[in-house]
């Protein structure tokens, strides 16, 4: 798949950065790389040509640089692609990361400057947010991988049907406000719990070590994951009728 041309760069490659209008031009947020296609970053600075370890800031200058494409959340933070992180090696790294591009330390700096560091401190931002988001990350590594979307695949795992309708029918009656259904609300959290936290886990599993873009893992990893999110909503739905409950006044003798 052809990527995105950058943008021109001034000439010389040492002059000054682009000024206004052309500092944000083709600039763009992150977003899902599309399918099976590999996240793009400069080699170099492109005032200083400078060799980046990460594509917000040149190590050689310090100058910020120009978002010209979508920017994969893991290179960002310079890590490889991976269904389960080290989140504390992760915010370290947002630390280390927010103390270059922060829109306070450029503060006085020109008007194209302050632009282009509260676009990569949102950039930074979105992309530490849903790397630290377990579910959020699969989504984007099954994109990345090439596998298929919630809508091109809609199936969980068979053996997780009977356990799906047996829990849409307590969780309908408790709707319906049945006393045994809503008395039965604590240990079917648990229930949903216990099972999201062992999906998640063979979800990681599956995906570790990740897989080869277009690998049929990717489709039996989004059959997973939209059990998951059954999961997570179902779990949620409980806990939220568990207070109502619980905060419903006592009828009187």
């Amino acid at each position: 798949m052809a990527h995105p041309a950058p943008r021109p760069e001034p000439e010389p490659p040492s002059g000054p950065p682009p000024s206004g209008a052309a500092a944000d031009a083709g600039t763009v947020r992150w977003q899902p790389l599309p399918a099976g296609e590999k996240a793009q970053q400069d080699p170099a600075c492109f005032r200083c040509s400078s060799a980046l370890s990460q594509p917000l800031v040149c190590d050689g200058c310090g100058l910020l640089q120009p978002l010209t494409r979508a920017i994969d959340p893991f290179a960002l933070f310079s890590l490889a692609p991976a269904a389960e992180l080290d989140l504390e090696q992760l915010r370290r790294r947002l630390t280390s990361l927010s103390r270059r591009v922060h829109p306070d330390f450029y503060a006085n700096a020109s008007a194209e400057e302050r632009e282009r560091a509260q676009a990569s401190a949102a950039e930074l931002n979105g992309a530490f947010e849903l790397l630290c988001d377990e579910t959020r990350r699969i989504e984007h590594l099954i994109a990345r991988g090439g596998g298929p979307g919630a809508e091109q695949e809609r199936q969980m795992p068979a053996a997780f049907l009977a356990e799906v309708l047996e829990w849409n029918e307590s969780l309908d009656a408790a709707r319906q406000g049945d006393p045994k259904a809503l008395a039965g609300l604590e240990s079917l959290s648990a229930e949903l719990r216990g099972r999201l936290a062992a999906e998640r886990t063979a979800l990681r599993r599956l995906l570790t070590p990740l897989p080869e873009p277009g690998s049929p893992k990717y489709r039996e990893a989004r059959k997973l994951l939209n059990a998951v999110r059954y999961l997570e909503r179902a779990a949620a739905e409980c806990a939220e009728r568990r207070l109502d409950r619980a905060n419903r006044p006592t009828p009187q003798a």
